[in-house]
């Protein structure tokens, strides 16, 4: 499913790896996303948070989501 990126949330701080985020945002430019982000129901990323950041700073407005129910 599709949803608009602003929807989803990250809980609590993360460390970000730049080099994984770099090869995952070269990626998402060239290829798009394949790999859906693992939500619950509140719309919280339980899988996925790289890509979320990488699709942030690539100023996309959808994320591909998958939910845990």
């Amino acid at each position: 499913m599709q949803i608009k990126l602003s929807e989803v949330k990250i809980a609590g701080p993360f460390k970000v790896n730049e080099y994984l985020l770099g090869k995952l945002m070269n990626s998402l430019a060239i290829d798009g996303q394949k790999v859906p982000v693992l939500v619950n129901d509140a719309m919280y990323v339980m899988d996925g948070r790289h890509r979320v950041e990488a699709l942030r700073r690539l100023n996309r407005d959808t994320v591909e989501v998958t939910t845990t129910r």
